[in-house]
């Protein structure tokens, strides 16, 4: 007779809009190896229709909360899951939403599982978002994203969650061997890839290349995003006022082939965020061999080792942010050494088997019968 499955619900983001949480969501929805091991329904959250909408509050925005907390109920009620995976907003009114879809499922008695994508920081204004995460935790198990965030979490609200670290699954493209066939350059080829938000530090990214241009450095810098806080208007004005149109192109929104090809055609990609926890784009980066220089914020550093695959920076400081790129645009051979060990560290610790892996063991430690159940 074969073996019943145990039942989950995940109530995820999924794409669109494509961002760091929605892309890791899609990956764990289609995952072969937990569909052989559990029987998972799933509510996809699905409140922003692109990266411009996160954050705000809109009409069709509640209608559709509405609509998913029927479904909620529905699931809860009748397809019973043993366990309620969720991947909470950490705030805004998203935080609020997704407290009461947390809130809802507790009460049946069903366990949930919180996997925080975000990172918290607490603040005089935040004392509303400090008490729903604070309740969170008393009602959930916690997932974060690495051992500093942790420790983050355990100093803020007392407790020890999981890690479980973003990776991605490995793709073919052409690599005959990438990091050397970008030295032949002369200017270094610099990418930034991410919504456009000015907590992802592209303003200070055009102040550093401003500072590069000035004292002579050579670089090539391609900005793909989608407009979310930042306009593509505002965006283009501000690299002419910048005086950066001959050195700066923004080449839009990108889809997963057109990432792909970026990062193919990159030496270094750079993403001087003021506040992450384990970004996505940094790992795409180590996999197709290619240098980062990122912030000393997050799990940012759990990922990026300083000197050997690429270079961290202070968050909010574009004259250092220059001189590191001033420093690499010198050093081709450096930052094909830092792209090629960027790529040994993704293959040891951030492919998506090691997340299947990791979440599976998790999950079947919660599930296991405990003594009481067993009695």
């Amino acid at each position: 007779m074969k073996e019943k499955r145990p039942r989950l619900l995940f109530i995820v983001q999924l794409p669109p809009p494509v961002h760091g949480a929605s892309l890791m969501n899609s990956y764990l929805v289609k995952s072969d190896y937990l569909a052989l091991r559990y029987a998972i329904r799933t509510l996809p959250l699905r409140f922003a229709k692109k990266a411009s909408d996160i954050g705000k509050m809109r009409l069709g925005k509640i209608l559709e909360f509405a609509r998913t907390l029927i479904r909620l109920i529905y699931e809860l009620t009748w397809c019973r899951p043993e366990l309620v995976y969720i991947t909470p907003a950490t705030r805004g009114f998203a935080l609020i939403r997704d407290y009461i879809l947390i809130f809802l499922s507790r009460l049946t008695g069903i366990p949930v599982l919180a996997h925080l994508h975000g990172r918290y920081i607490p603040s005089k204004e935040s004392a509303a978002a400090w008490f729903l995460q604070k309740q969170i935790q008393k009602i959930a198990k916690a997932i974060c994203l690495s051992e500093s965030l942790a420790s983050e979490y355990e100093t803020q609200f007392g407790i020890q969650p999981y890690i479980v670290t973003n990776g991605i699954p490995d793709i073919v493209y052409n690599a005959s061997n990438p990091s050397e066939a970008r030295v032949v350059s002369d200017a270094l080829r610099v990418l930034w890839l991410s919504n456009l938000k000015r907590e992802k530090g592209l303003h200070d990214l055009l102040e550093a290349l401003m500072i590069v241009r000035e004292e002579g450095g050579d670089l090539i810098t391609r900005i793909a995003g989608s407009p979310a806080s930042v306009s593509t208007e505002s965006l283009c004005e501000l690299i002419q006022e910048k005086g950066l149109s001959q050195h700066v192109e923004y080449v839009g929104s990108v889809d997963e082939a057109k990432k792909v090809k970026l990062l193919s055609d990159s030496q270094v990609l750079v993403l001087p965020s003021w506040n992450e926890a384990c970004p996505v784009v940094i790992i795409e980066a180590m996999r197709q061999s290619i240098a980062v220089v990122s912030t000393t914020v997050g799990g940012i550093p759990d990922i990026v080792k300083t000197g050997k695959t690429g270079i961290l920076v202070p968050p909010r400081n574009p004259r250092k942010l220059a001189e590191v790129l001033l420093q690499l645009s010198n050093a081709p051979k450096v930052v094909a050494r830092m792209g090629k060990a960027g790529r040994k560290r993704y293959e040891e610790y951030y492919q998506y088997r090691n997340v299947e892996n990791d979440l599976g063991k998790i999950l079947d430690d919660i599930l296991k019968p405990t003594p009481s159940k067993t009695q």
